[in-house]
């Protein structure tokens, strides 16, 4: 298993690597030009030259990026012998002398798809030759071809794995059993509903900043820029808001809550999780992680991590009374509020 999963996950991640990832995304367009199939060539070309380009690079430093693609490649050749290297070392051996910083700033000037300039300038008067040559290009395809011919071999493997997962549990239980038979089994979760439990909290990442456990729809307005990338926002919610137009779903201050933090884990994948209170009902989906718990794959920081989750509030604001799917409400069992606890004294009265 592991001599065919790095033929897998290496090239996977190289691929992906800036101009060589973005290269990808222009492979239909070739390949239907190679085909000679007009239609869906025509087809491909339409939906690259509608494509926001400056979006593409938006959140980029291009030195950073460059310095990154270039490292990713070393670390493929450092990882593997000449005779398995994918045939892009081949052309950075003969035309930069195996100096891949060299490679990597001529992909960066040169290619179609180092600057958005670049790509603009293509789809302007595009030419599908071009791309057959171009270097970035041509090192996605070269990484394609090694992962698609291991990707048979790494099914297989998997596939067995799979069958004799159970085997290597059973060991293990049995193990256990027979020397440490107090110790308590976490049970495999694979594939399988996971539930964690947290806290509705704030947090103070330093001596005298804080931050509250919520945020209203007034961030959305201060926050807001036309046009930009991150932070537009359509006219209709715009409208909405500085009216304050939320219906029932206001809270006790006449203000929509947009977001609250938790103490629970999150971490790639587990975007649009539910989050329930005590009852199981939902009021809100995880989405992010703040800055300060970035590190929370490798340690959790209790005092630090926090989950960032979408308000089912502003969610039910948003189907209802922006989107206008009313019809989509009245399929749901809202409690719009949950009765407040009686002290012990008020229940004996």
């Amino acid at each position: 298993m592991g001599n065919v999963a790095k033929y897998i996950f290496y090239p996977n991640f190289v691929a992906s690597a800036g101009p060589s990832g973005i290269a990808s995304q222009f492979a239909s367009y070739y390949e239907a030009n190679q085909s000679k199939d007009k239609e869906a060539e025509q087809m491909a070309l339409s939906l690259l030259q509608a494509m926001d380009v400056d979006a593409l690079f938006a959140e980029t430093d291009p030195q950073v990026e460059k310095k990154t693609f270039a490292e990713m490649l070393k670390c493929y050749k450092n990882a593997f012998k000449g005779e398995q290297l994918p045939e892009i070392y081949n052309i950075i051996d003969k035309k930069f002398k195996g100096d891949i910083d060299a490679f990597a700033d001529d992909v960066y000037t040169n290619s179609i798809f180092g600057t958005p300039e670049n790509i603009k300038a293509f789809l302007a008067k595009p030419n599908p030759k071009k791309i057959g040559k171009d270097y970035a290009y041509l090192m996605h395809s070269s990484m394609m071809d090694v992962l698609i011919n291991h990707m048979g071999a790494y099914r297989s493997a998997m596939q067995s794995v799979g069958e004799n997962d159970h085997v290597f549990v059973k060991g293990l239980r049995e193990y256990y059993a027979a020397t440490q038979p107090g110790k308590s089994l976490y049970p495999d979760a694979n594939s399988t509903m996971r539930m964690s439990y947290g806290s509705v909290q704030d947090y103070m990442p330093a001596d005298a900043v804080h931050y509250d456990y919520i945020c209203t729809a007034n961030g959305i307005l201060e926050k807001y820029v036309p046009g930009d990338y991150e932070f537009d926002a359509p006219k209709r919610l715009i409208d909405l808001i500085e009216k304050k137009d939320f219906g029932a779903y206001a809270d006790d201050n006449g203000e929509l809550v947009v977001c609250f933090l938790s103490t629970n884990d999150i971490t790639g994948g587990n975007s649009g999780s539910p989050i329930m209170n005590g009852k199981g009902e939902l009021i809100g989906l995880a989405f992010d992680g703040n800055w300060e718990a970035m590190s929370g794959d490798v340690n959790f920081e209790p005092k630090l991590q926090r989950t960032i989750n979408v308000d089912v509030r502003y969610v039910l604001f948003i189907i209802d009374k922006y989107a206008g799917a009313t019809n989509l409400i009245n399929e749901l069992d809202i409690r719009k509020s949950e009765p407040k606890p009686l002290r012990v004294e008020e229940e004996e009265i």
